[in-house]
């Protein structure tokens, strides 16, 4: 077992890879909860988009944690050491990027249609 500490005064060299991390958990949640309510709206269309979210509970957003992080990728968070850590990186191939997850949630909001789902932009997802 190797034992090793992080230099005091690291914050800002550490901030990468909580933003790394936690962008690509946030947009994959995000994506799971759009699906979830269009899922819901496809099989009874008599449900609109606030019943779906009503229904949202504590068991639903455990389980969406549970599928988000287990989408992060090892490779992902290899990246994201990048900064603070060069020496335990392998294959660096670049850092994490939600792109196609953002361009998911916008196909997935403009099929739930209705008010700001229809017109929404992959600026303000990402602003999410």
């Amino acid at each position: 077992v190797e034992v090793a500490f992080i230099p005091p005064n690291t914050t800002s060299i550490l901030q990468p890879l909580d933003q790394g991390v936690i962008s690509c958990f946030k947009a994959t949640y995000t994506r799971l909860t759009f699906s979830r309510i269009l899922t819901a709206m496809d099989a009874d269309p008599n449900v609109n988009v606030m019943e779906c979210w009503k229904s949202f509970n504590i068991a639903d957003c455990i389980t969406y944690i549970k599928q988000a992080m287990d989408a992060i990728k090892p490779e992902t968070v290899n990246a994201c050491w990048r900064n603070l850590w060069k020496d335990c990186v392998n294959d660096f191939k670049g850092f994490p990027t939600i792109d196609k997850e953002v361009e998911c949630i916008v196909q997935v909001a403009r099929q739930v249609g209705g008010d700001g789902f229809i017109d929404i932009l992959e600026e303000e997802i990402e602003e999410l």
